[in-house]
């Protein structure tokens, strides 16, 4: 995993490429956040020839020296981070922390989820960060974040991750980073 805090300009971030990254989606160089992912991999990978494919869900795969990875890409506000691994899929979010994700909890939050305490902007970030996670591992665009996906706040270090969707059940322990006033979610699928 790693994560990069964006301070430079576009012009900057594009002096830092190596050529030796090819991408086969969108070329987004316009685009701070995916500069700095991209920047991530090549660094992740000195030396190596990497290239990066996305499937028909926008799921990222990568190959690097002709070797199969897999990946997940975050990003939020001033950060982007990647997280990559050869033997198992991964999944990898982000989020600010933002009074706003509670006006809008009753699009994502289950009745089973609700809280009540003080620092409840930080839980329901926390929420929506660890069904980001879930989602992305599961793979494809099929998943209600209210009906499909549950999550239980086992401490400030781990959430348990659900997906209640019939033919597509699973669970999850979801990884919790605090960086700043930002979540960090992530897992490896066991």
């Amino acid at each position: 995993m790693a994560v990069w805090k964006i301070t430079e300009t576009r012009g900057e971030l594009l002096t830092l490429f190596n050529g030796q990254f090819t991408d086969a989606g969108l070329n987004q160089h316009d685009n701070l956040h995916w500069l700095a992912s991209r920047l991530l991999i090549q660094q992740l990978f000195q030396g190596s020839f990497v290239l990066l494919t996305k499937d028909a869900f926008n799921k990222p795969s990568l190959i690097v020296n002709e070797e199969p990875y897999f990946i997940s890409i975050t990003h939020s506000f001033a950060y982007a981070a990647v997280m990559v691994s050869k033997e198992t899929p991964v999944a990898i979010d982000m989020e600010r922390v933002d009074e706003r994700v509670v006006r809008v909890s009753r699009k994502f939050i289950r009745a089973d989820e609700q809280y009540e305490g003080e620092d409840i902007a930080q839980r329901y970030t926390l929420i929506w960060s660890a069904k980001e996670t879930l989602y992305k591992l599961h793979g494809t665009k099929e998943l209600d974040f209210k009906e499909h996906l549950r999550i239980q706040v086992v401490s400030d270090t781990a959430v348990k991750g659900e997906i209640l969707k019939a033919g597509a059940e699973s669970s999850a322990v979801i990884e919790v980073g605090w960086m700043d006033d930002y979540i960090i979610t992530y897992n490896q699928i066991d």
